[in-house]
């Protein structure tokens, strides 16, 4: 049996083909190359990573096309500049954005632009190929340079159509924007990837824009279906209804896109509760994608070696309750945790999504009561563009695991408990602790199989003592910092 998830990253039926495999830009061409796993790591150090290099320029050479999705600030690959002095001077800028379609058939096309800047000043649509301004192309693609979905824009109607490349096209005429002829300073807010929902049975309904985390999630499985099935359309299909527990993914969707209200500042609004706005740059496999998707909305992943089951931050049931007579021996012992060693100041790093431009943002959680003992333990993280409702909440979700809860224990459970799964709740009952049905977490496990002997689970559980996750956790927002 395999078990996997809450940051655990032995997703096996992933191993033998890493997911995200983000190919270096090249005309008319989507290649996907080849490379090793890139697994576990810091989910935050992600965020931060991918965020920086889609708003990082690049104008020569190579640059890995991103998977996006979400609302995100994207400065892209230049893929032509050409500029024609003159009165006035023209500027022609075709930018890579990220990746669309596969030439597998993979869907991915993209929404739509926002708004694009170019040294600050927004630029509008053009309807044709004489008058300034921009087009967006949302990465489908073409079956020839002047057909299919995606063809030649019409300020260079002699190009080529960059087939599954989701790119803009921009034309300055305006003496003063484009007289230091600068394409480094055209910026756009771009809605990335269009993804399928599915009923409770696993059936697909729609094909849309959405950012909910559920749908994000398994449209990364889907997309591994297709790459490991190449060429074939109903495997991926029967892989993936047979893989996912349905009924786990229509209440996670649920609850992410539920309204909650908020205050922002301004005014009280309603928003759903979780998005997911996130963007992948590097190769990784799906254990990390998903890491990824569930830490930007509290949530738990799990696979049992037959399905996978995405667990909300909700209030959930014990699974199974462990005391003396299924506790092996003299395993229980009880770890707690040094303050010293604990974070209890908490300042997570975003991009807001209610600011025009995307602007960075933080948010802190503190803990006095234990600064007071210890000082100022800091821990900063990097989450996904999201609404600072979403920032706040996810904040104080890691103060109350990281700060609040602080003792852990391990034990070994009998053959009883190997159903048991990181992020499962259950329950202790044990003398060693004064416990009586003390609600745990279960952080990690280890299963033992011997030919002569019952199997055995080592357990790693956190004692909980209070909810982890509240809606009302969140609080006005405050202006972010344009870049």
């Amino acid at each position: 049996m395999a078990i996997s998830g809450f940051g655990n990253d032995s997703f096996d039926f992933s191993r033998d083909l890493p997911d995200l495999q983000v190919g270096p830009f090249q005309p008319n061409v989507n290649i996907r190359i080849d490379s090793s796993d890139v697994s576990g790591g810091s989910t935050s150090d992600a965020a931060a990573q991918a965020a920086q290099q889609i708003e990082e320029f690049a104008s020569e050479g190579g640059g890995l096309l991103a998977i996006v999705y979400g609302e995100h600030l994207i400065a892209g690959h230049l893929i032509v500049h050409k500029f024609t002095p003159g009165t006035p001077n023209t500027s022609i800028l075709l930018v890579a954005l990220g990746e669309g379609w596969g030439a597998d058939g993979s869907r991915g096309d993209w929404h739509s632009a926002v708004a694009v800047y170019y040294a600050g000043a927004a630029q509008s649509v053009s309807p044709d190929g004489s008058t300034a301004g921009y087009r967006f192309h949302a990465g489908e693609i073409s079956t020839a340079v002047g057909s299919g979905n995606q063809q030649v824009d019409a300020f260079l109607s002699g190009g080529l159509a960059y087939s599954g490349t989701a790119y803009i096209a921009v034309k300055l005429t305006d003496a003063v924007a484009n007289a230091e002829d600068r394409p480094d300073k055209l910026r756009g807010r771009y809605k990335g990837r269009k993804t399928a929902d599915y009923d409770i049975s696993g059936n697909q309904t729609v094909y849309d824009y959405s950012v909910n985390p559920a749908r994000v999630a398994i449209d990364r499985l889907f997309y591994y279906y297709q790459r490991k099935f190449p060429g074939e359309f109903s495997r991926p299909r029967e892989a993936l209804q047979k893989k996912v527990d349905w009924e786990s993914y229509r209440i996670w969707s649920d609850y992410n896109s539920q309204l909650i209200s908020w205050f922002d500042g301004t005014s009280t609004v309603n928003i759903p509760r979780f998005e997911a706005h996130i963007a992948f740059t590097e190769d990784a496999i799906l254990a990390d994608a998903f890491d990824r998707i569930c830490a930007a909305s509290g949530a738990t992943w799990q696979d049992d070696g037959e399905q996978i089951v995405f667990l909300p931050p909700t209030e959930r049931t014990p699974v199974h309750h462990f005391t003396e007579s299924n506790i092996i021996g003299g395993s229980f012992s009880i770890h707690p945790s040094d303050l010293r060693e604990r974070p209890n100041y908490f300042i997570t790093e975003f991009r807001d999504f209610d600011d025009v431009y995307l602007g960075l943002a933080s948010t802190e959680v503190r803990r006095d009561a234990l600064i007071k003992q210890v000082g100022e333990i800091k821990a900063t993280r990097a989450l996904p563009n999201m609404h600072k409702s979403q920032a706040d909440r996810l904040t104080e979700r890691m103060a109350r695991l990281e700060a609040d809860n602080p003792i852990l224990c391990s034990l070994t459970g009998d053959e009883t408990s190997i159903h048991v799964l990181p992020g499962d709740f259950v329950t202790v009952s044990h003398p060693l602790a004064n416990w009586t049905y003390q609600r745990c977490l279960v952080i990690s496990v280890s299963l033992s199989s011997a030919e002569d002997a019952a199997d055995i689970c080592e357990f790693t559980l956190q004692a909980i003592d209070n909810p982890l996750y509240d809606d009302t956790s969140h609080g006005p927002r405050q202006e972010a910092l344009t870049p």
